[in-house]
């Protein structure tokens, strides 16, 4: 679809932008539509080998859809309806791919599905949990509602990633520079101190027998070794995949310390701030679990979900499934213990939420505090050992010649 260039006049004063549309008249249509009267409308050209390129390497993050939510709760509740207000965040958009996305969306609705129905066409972008709490919101007639609720539940899961970005940036950027500092060592640094050390002979030290070695053995097998960690990784990745594989690893992950924790505080905040939500969308409790089994990303927490769910549907709560589970602490079932005995057990999923999000949050703030030690003594000792290693033989030739 082309894409035009436009200058109007409005009641603020003059305007510009752009908007895809097929001509030109259609474009001057959305801007009467938008209360703007165009001066000029002009197409603005783009070779087709840069906009296939740029259509390639586009990607819908949650930011994205967190902007289509937002604006789209702000038009329905202004008046508009849903296929005008598709039409009008349509136009604000930057990504093809987003144009695209919605403009799919927009057609399905212009064709008599509803809202949720569009959505559900669109799984990688829209997930389970948003469409069913959009079609709890249709049902219910509080769409606007719902739309509120998924943006405070996205700006969290934003507000989370970046927060996690932050907090291994520190680690990650030490690593690899150690990784590279390692490389030019061995490979580049240390092997002309090796042509001295062998022209001198004598006995040297270990450190630098050692070196020796991993220069020697990293310098005649260098293929073999890219080759097998490439393997190796490739066949990890794929045993990984399995239902064993999964499992085991997902396993791990809970065990590693400071990570472990973190990552099941971040699960169980996840996990009960959109069961309660759900259930606040009017969703029977037997249904919000189920919703929400496959959000949780550990295959672990999933299988006592399924329990759980089981375990409800032949007439439990869901607070005693969850203290039998060995994965979900005690104080989780009991705060929904005392939600389900006072019937506000949404505001006490909601505590529990804000509970674990708090944890998470001060281990993610002082991630980089408790990993910094780490680093440092694990840094210090590889320095230390390639100090000993070049520097003891000079000063072992230095005592003999005198």
């Amino acid at each position: 679809m082309p894409t035009y260039k436009y200058i109007a006049m409005s009641t603020g004063g003059k305007k510009e932008g752009v908007i895809d549309a097929p001509s030109t008249s259609r474009v001057a249509e959305k801007l009467k539509e938008l209360s703007l009267y165009p001066i000029s409308i002009t197409e603005v050209k783009a070779s087709i080998l840069r906009q296939d390129i740029n259509h390639i390497f586009e990607i819908i993050t949650i930011k994205d859809i967190l902007f289509f939510t937002r604006n789209l709760r702000v038009l329905i509740k202004a008046g508009l309806t849903i296929t005008d207000s598709l039409d009008t965040i349509q136009q604000h958009v930057s990504k093809r791919k987003m144009k695209l996305l919605i403009e799919e969306v927009k057609n399905s609705v212009a064709n008599g599905q509803n809202l949720s129905e569009a959505l559900q066409n669109h799984p990688r972008q829209f997930t389970t949990i948003y469409t069913n709490m959009i079609k709890a919101g249709e049902d219910g007639g509080i769409l606007i509602d719902i739309l509120k609720r998924l943006v405070a539940l996205m700006e969290y899961e934003s507000e989370v990633k970046d927060k996690i970005k932050k907090a291994t940036r520190y680690p990650l950027i030490v690593i690899f520079s150690l990784g590279i500092a390692s490389i030019i060592l061995t490979l580049f640094i240390f092997p002309k101190f090796m042509k001295m050390f062998s022209a001198h002979g004598g006995q040297l030290p270990l450190p630098t027998k050692i070196m020796i070695a991993i220069n020697t053995y990293v310098g005649h097998h260098w293929l073999i070794m890219i080759l097998t960690i490439t393997i190796t990784i490739y066949a990890l990745r794929k045993y990984v995949r399995t239902y064993q594989g999964k499992q085991q690893w997902d396993s791990l992950v809970l065990l590693i310390p400071i990570f472990g924790p973190l990552t099941k505080r971040l699960i169980l905040s996840r996990l009960t701030k959109i069961l309660a939500m759900l259930i606040q969308s009017g969703l029977p409790i037997l249904n919000s679990v189920e919703a929400v089994i496959n959000t949780t990303g550990n295959s672990i927490i999933v299988r006592e979900l399924y329990e759980i769910r089981e375990k409800i549907r032949s007439g439990h709560g869901i607070s005693k499934p969850m203290r039998e589970s060995k994965v979900f602490p005690e104080l989780v079932a009991n705060m929904i213990a005392v939600g389900e005995k006072t019937g506000n057990i949404t505001e006490m999923l909601l505590n529990v939420s804000e509970y674990y999000e708090e944890e998470a949050s001060v281990t993610l703030d002082n991630l980089a505090v408790l990993l910094e030690p780490i680093l440092i003594i694990f840094l210090s000792a590889i320095v230390l050992f390639v100090i000993l290693a070049v520097y003891l033989p000079i000063l072992n030739m230095t005592s003999l010649i005198r």
